[in-house]
């Protein structure tokens, strides 16, 4: 496995898991679970902040403990790579905008329209880690 991958997998690691709690506490509670969180912008960005700080340090262990292995210029095939998870993350992101731009239309709140920018920003980062790993992984 080679140094780029390891890094992109502790990122998707590291940050997955904040936001899956999170979101997924949204989720039970939309669907009336008495022991999930209620929805609000402190724990929004309480979250946010959890998530970046853990990935922060994960990532520079990771890095550390690695650190002889290579190096993370990218070669041209890295580059297509991630160029091609670069789109997609891109394409999900401006699908993600016009979902909030419709749900803004139809009268849904403030709240509820920032857990949906943050769930697509969210979604659009974890697919381009995905699709790196994947193409790193594949080959193509």
């Amino acid at each position: 496995m080679s140094f780029r991958e390891k890094i992109l997998w502790a990122t998707l690691v590291a940050g997955i898991a904040p936001y899956l709690w999170y979101f997924g506490s949204i989720g039970l509670h939309l669907l009336g679970f008495e022991s999930a969180i209620e929805p609000s912008l402190p724990t929004l960005i309480g979250t946010a902040i959890w998530g970046t700080v853990a990935l922060i340090i994960i990532v520079a262990v990771v890095a550390l403990y690695h650190r002889n292995e290579g190096t993370m210029l990218p070669d041209e095939r890295e580059r297509t790579i991630e160029r091609r998870g670069i789109v997609f993350s891109y394409h999900l992101l401006c699908s993600g905008v016009l979902t909030i731009l419709v749900a803004s239309w139809l009268g849904l709140g403030l709240l509820a329209v920032l857990h949906m920018l943050m769930l697509f920003f969210v979604l659009a980062e974890f697919s381009r880690v995905s699709i790196e790993i994947l193409g790193l992984r594949k080959g193509f």
